[in-house]
């Protein structure tokens, strides 16, 4: 063939279907860890915890700075 690249499908449909894909390979990881218990309950763990302040944000390397330096 000449080194030319053939297909079955237009490029927008192949666009479209790689989309799909990402999309379906979303999913099935969010199936996974949903249906994890023990990685759920530490979810849920850690979200109480942020919720009762016992985690510090750290949005910048000064913050950073700040809580490991003192």
């Amino acid at each position: 063939m000449n080194g030319a690249k053939s297909s079955l499908l237009p490029k927008s449909r192949i666009k479209t279907a790689m989309k799909v894909r990402d999309e379906l390979d979303g999913l099935i990881e969010t199936a996974r860890i949903l249906g994890n218990a023990p990685l759920m309950g530490s979810l849920r763990r850690s979200e109480q915890d942020i919720k009762s302040g016992k985690l510090t944000k750290a949005t910048s390397r000064k913050d950073l700075d700040r809580f490991f330096r003192g």
